[in-house]
């Protein structure tokens, strides 16, 4: 009886140890993940004017036309069809072809446009701009507002189309494409501190009916964490609407990268206190490598590339697709960790229970 009790506390331990081992691998691996990206480029960026076009009596959910109109004064006696977009026949547009060339170009999805340059050509614009724009059945003017002053620059109007004319005016909730993307770790940090201290929680209410101890649950949500979080909201985001080009193809990069430790950490838990010393210095060495493999494709696929697709996953969209996947990898994750002393349906429970705190907290603190 001593005997058995010896060699489940030494089979204990070595389980821990196989976490630990686990846990450090792969957060030494996707700690080298960089979230924001430096463009080092000899181009300058595009210059960009982003609008959002709404009305605070009616909803706006699509526009089908737009017109950037060109006017050599305040009041755009002359007016010029610089771009559009969409179907713009109806009564109310300019019938003259625009005057851009190719490479600036106007995009709509939803309420919202993108007006950019493939490069600084600012110089091109006239000195004031106005906007034409069909939504429903509706045709609309808007305010002459002046042409922004900046060599390159983004900039983010927002179109009141619930005014007697429509008003532009600075959109000061706009909030850049690639935030989500440069603010991750805090956020990464935020959820992993607080789905280890639900799993305290879930532990000492169940602790009853649960086979196993609230550190061994602690350490395996710790490590479903490290692997989910990425995909959640680093890869699934950046194919939402208006996102960065090269954030979509550094996401390809990060699914191989969590894909190599899910796999490693899964073999190190079914291989507990088998693995050879020489296995483990091979993972450690394999960290930078697959660090310097990533920065290479990193900057490869970010260099002078200023692409951002207008079209996408609406934001609702992305935020169920995020939580679901995160809600269903940790528990497949747990499940295998954890064997059966953590069946798959209170794997599911403890996810769900997990993920619901960590996004309602992360909703008042990452607003």
């Amino acid at each position: 009886m001593l005997k058995r009790g010896g060699n489940t506390s030494a089979r204990e331990i070595s389980t821990r140890k196989q976490h630990r081992v686990a846990g450090i691998w792969v957060l030494l691996l996707l700690l080298f993940l960089p979230t924001s990206v430096v463009l080092a480029n000899s181009l300058p960026p595009p210059f960009q004017i982003y609008l959002r076009f709404f009305s605070a009596s009616t909803p706006i959910h699509s526009i089908s036309g737009v017109q950037l109109v060109g006017c050599d004064d305040s009041a755009c006696s002359s007016p010029q069809n610089m771009v559009q977009f969409g179907d713009c026949s109806a009564s109310g547009f300019l019938t003259t072809a625009p005057l851009l060339a190719d490479n600036w170009k106007l995009e709509c999805s939803g309420p919202r446009c993108l007006f950019e340059s493939d490069f600084h050509e600012i110089k091109m614009l006239p000195p004031y701009i106005q906007l034409i724009i069909q939504y429903d059945a509706d045709v609309r003017q808007s305010t002459v507002i002046k042409t922004p002053d900046c060599d390159y620059c983004t900039i983010a109007w927002k179109v009141d189309l619930g005014a007697l004319e429509a008003t532009i005016s600075l959109d000061e909730e706009f909030i850049k494409p690639d935030r989500a993307f440069r603010s991750f770790f805090p956020a990464y940090l935020f959820t992993i501190l607080i789905e280890v201290l639900a799993a305290v929680i879930f532990a000492a209410i169940f602790r009853k009916s649960l086979a196993l101890s609230t550190r061994s649950l602690s350490i395996s949500t710790l490590l479903a964490n490290l692997l989910s979080y990425p995909i959640s909201w680093l890869v699934i985001p950046a194919f939402g609407q208006f996102q960065a080009d090269f954030y979509r193809k550094v996401s390809i990069m990060i699914i191989a990268v969590v894909a190599i430790a899910t796999l490693v950490s899964l073999y190190l838990q079914k291989n507990r206190g088998k693995i050879k010393k020489g296995t483990l210095i091979a993972l450690v060495i394999a960290v930078p490598i697959c660090a310097v493999l990533f920065l290479v494709g990193m900057f490869i696929s970010s260099y002078g590339n200023y692409t951002v697709h207008v079209s996408g996953l609406p934001w609702v969209t992305v935020v169920i697709l995020a939580e679901i996947f995160a809600v269903g990898f940790e528990s497949i994750i747990l499940t295998l960790l954890l064997n059966d002393k953590f069946p798959y349906h209170k794997a599911l429970l403890f996810s769900l229970f997990a993920n619901a705190a960590s996004f309602l907290l992360g909703l008042l603190l990452f607003p």
